[in-house]
């Protein structure tokens, strides 16, 4: 009866394992994309660079710069970061159209989109070999 009872419960326990293994979404896929409008999804990090005598480094006098050029979104939500030491600026999150708006407002300096690199990315030895002369 104990055997039973224990081939049961691994039988169920297979059974819920491999259901939430074939229904969890891949990570490739976003559930959300036919929520998100066109725009929205080409939204990407952005570093601006601004003048320091007009800013002085105020993140709150960077959210009202924000909310300048950004429409539909909170520009306390877009603002990802105030760099304080390393540059006079902020990082934030902006569609390509509103780093060129950006780009002129008075006392932005520069804005540059950030690369993200992922560290679980496979390293391409491919890559490598086109660049050298060898």
């Amino acid at each position: 009866m104990g055997s039973q009872l224990l081939l049961v419960f691994f039988t169920f326990y297979i059974c819920v394992v491999s259901s939430t293994r074939t229904l969890a979404p891949s990570p490739d896929q976003n559930h959300f994309s036919s929520f998100i409008s066109e725009p929205m999804r080409q939204i990407g990090f952005y570093l601006v660079s601004v003048d320091y005598s007009l800013y002085h480094n105020d993140c709150k006098k960077y959210e009202h710069l924000l909310g300048k050029v950004i429409h539909g979104r909170s520009p306390k939500h877009a603002l990802v970061y105030c760099y304080k030491h390393v540059m006079y600026g902020f990082a934030a999150t902006l569609t390509e159209k509103e780093a060129e708006k950006m780009k002129g407002e008075e006392g932005v300096l520069s804005v540059t989109k950030d690369i993200i690199i992922h560290r679980d990315a496979p390293y391409d030895h491919d890559a490598d070999n086109e660049d050298s002369n060898y």
